[in-house]
């Protein structure tokens, strides 16, 4: 699908981010959305995509908060 596949390639970098630093009250008008969308928002969507991307995200979250 070519709209996931935009989204996924704009917003690739805040699936790297620690999920605590993300912002999940400030929401901003993004053109690929077509609505106001929080970064958590934006996360939480790219994650619905896939659920391998899903569980790779959520290691990788585990991993950052035990280790780093």
């Amino acid at each position: 699908n070519q709209k996931k596949y935009r989204r996924l390639k704009r917003y690739w970098k805040l699936l790297l981010k620690d999920s605590t630093t993300l912002e999940p009250l400030k929401r901003h008008y993004h053109r690929l959305f077509k609505r106001p969308i929080s970064q958590t928002e934006i996360v939480d969507e790219l994650l619905s995509y896939n659920e391998e991307l899903r569980t790779a995200y959520h290691f990788c979250q585990l991993l950052r908060y035990y280790f780093v």
